[in-house]
């Protein structure tokens, strides 16, 4: 769709959808706060993947054994 713009309107496209990109990213949610409880390595694995998607953020995890 760029390709058959005039250079200056393919700059003036690109600096609006980066404009509308910054604009609509205000409103995305803030990442879910998720606690593990397991220390093993699937715990880790667990909450590695969880974090990768960044929807949920795992600030601790927390072993069960006393």
């Amino acid at each position: 769709m760029l390709a058959c713009l005039p250079a200056s309107q393919k700059h003036a496209s690109a600096f609006a959808f980066i404009m509308l990109k910054g604009f609509l990213s205000r409103f995305k949610a803030p990442p879910v706060p998720l606690i593990v409880v397991g220390t093993d390595y699937l715990s880790f694995q667990l909450g590695a993947s969880l974090q990768k998607h960044r929807q949920y953020v795992v600030p601790f995890f927390i072993n069960e054994d006393p």
